[in-house]
């Protein structure tokens, strides 16, 4: 199978097997950098001692990526999946992907409306923008932690996902990261996220409850606009998160409860963003979790590890 990815000055070369070709510049030199194998309609390209998934031409429902493409005596690791690999591909339904791969590149699996599983594995550190985009069919996604950064748009229009664990890794939620995914109805916002980006959760309907750690120091506009089944909104942080104008719609604002630190109400009350809450509380007027050791509303590692420092210091 032949992929015509040359660039302008240069021209195919050469085929392999049938399945491989390399691209060779108008000084006539070969470009190893071009080769590119297809394996079962998923094409890699080899470039500078590594592999990327460029492609994918299959019908089948199920994709399993290789994790490292054998040439010529050589073994090339498959690194990334790079931008547009699976976009609109509707007959896929379920990927593999192997722990050689450290980043799911922009648009990858835009428009693969019919995938329902994916596996991340711990080695991926970013998922670029648009990696996931109207996907659907996906219910449930956890990502790694390992990974870094989630792109703009990154689940954008998931609308059949309904839980996401964001893992601890993670320090930004970005632009529209999973705006309009509708049938969302909870996420877990760990203690290592700073900001929450415009419009992050935008559309989410269904989600209820959400709590935000004190970690977070800035939210963008409309993070939460149109989340019309959220009832409350519990947050540790005893300053304000910087919030520009609104962070929600009105009926959020009249509907919705916000829980704050004891002491701080004023300061949200005020609070450019927040002042627009009709109901504001303490968050001790909510059942607080015993297991919640530093009291920033998750459960999570950071409480085991403040257990074993008191331990150590005791």
């Amino acid at each position: 199978m032949m992929h015509h990815r040359c660039e302008k000055n240069e021209e195919i070369f050469g085929g392999f097997d049938n399945y491989c070709y390399f691209c060779r510049a108008n000084n006539n030199k070969l470009n190893i950098a071009k080769m590119e194998i297809c394996i079962d309609n998923v094409c890699y390209t080899v470039e500078e001692g590594h592999a990327f998934v460029s492609s994918y031409d299959g019908v089948n429902g199920v994709v399993k990526i290789a994790s490292s493409i054998p040439y010529e005596g050589k073994v090339y690791p498959v690194t990334s999946i790079r931008e547009g690999a699976f976009r609109d591909c509707e007959g896929l339904t379920s990927i593999e992907i192997p722990n050689s791969v450290t980043s799911i590149g922009s648009w990858a699996f835009y428009g693969c409306s019919r995938l329902t599983s994916v596996t991340i594995p711990n080695s991926v550190t970013s998922i670029e923008k648009l990696a996931f985009y109207g996907c659907t069919g996906l219910t449930s996604v956890s990502i790694p932690n390992s990974v870094t950064s989630i792109g703009v748009w990154a689940f954008y229009g998931c609308t059949g996902l309904t839980s996401v664990t964001i893992p601890n890794s993670v320090t930004s939620i970005e632009i529209s990261a999973f705006s309009y995914c509708s049938g969302l109805t909870s996420v877990i916002i760990p203690n290592s996220v700073t900001s929450i980006g415009v419009c992050a959760f935008r559309g989410c309907k269904s989600l209820t409850s959400v709590t935000i750690p004190n970690s977070v120091t800035s939210i963008g506009d409309g993070a939460f606009e149109g989340c019309t089944g959220l009832k409350n909104l519990t947050i540790h942080n005893n300053r304000p998160p910087v919030a520009d104008s609104y962070i929600t719609s009105q009926k959020v604002y009249d509907n919705c409860v916000l829980y704050v630190p004891e002491g701080s109400e004023n300061a949200y009350y005020v609070a450019d963003g927040w002042k627009y809450f009709k109901n504001i509380q303490t968050i001790g007027a909510v059942e607080k979790v015993p297991q919640d050791v530093n009291g920033d509303g998750i459960v999570d590692t950071q409480d085991v590890l403040e257990i074993y420092k008191y331990m150590q210091e005791h």
